[in-house]
């Protein structure tokens, strides 16, 4: 499929089309944007590789709550806030599958939901840190070359 913004839509259009796409399993390769310059279009394409990075870290290795690594996908995320949100309205202990579904941790209070809702915000911030650092290097990029020659290696 391919999808055109005009370019007074361009903006954030495909950063939200890309947040669909991704919780439908797919993304966005390529966005055409009209007449941008070729320096711009190769930092907007940068950025969006590091933003699809990020997304991968974030949603593919989770967070680690007692020595068990948990999911941050996006129905996770959901998950979490609810929990958080909800902790003094439930009946503990509460059990929630590991990542992988090869353990189950046991959150025994409203205090443990608060640690772990605050260790997944704390991995969710730093990895997309980790990704604002790297556009950092795009922003300042003056040529194509330059843009090119920065690597996610995260």
């Amino acid at each position: 499929i391919e999808i055109t913004f005009a370019e007074t839509l361009a903006g954030d259009n495909d950063v939200n089309l890309q947040m669909v796409l991704n919780d439908m399993g797919y993304t966005l390769d390529h966005v055409d944007y009209g007449s941008e310059d070729e320096l711009v279009r190769a930092k907007r394409q940068k950025c969006r590789e590091i933003d699809s990075r990020t997304s991968q870290l974030i949603y593919l290795f989770g967070f680690v709550h007692n020595g068990v690594t948990m999911s941050l996908s996006n129905n996770a995320q959901r998950y979490w806030i609810g929990l958080f949100i909800g902790a003094s309205l439930l009946t503990y202990p509460l059990r929630v599958n590991s990542l992988d579904d090869t353990a189950v941790v046991d959150i025994v209070s409203v205090e443990e939901v608060q640690q772990i809702y605050g260790e997944a915000l704390t991995k969710v911030k730093d990895r997309v840190l980790s990704g604002t650092e790297i556009k950092d290097l795009v922003r300042g990029a003056t040529t194509k070359a330059e843009v090119d020659a920065i690597v996610d290696n995260r």
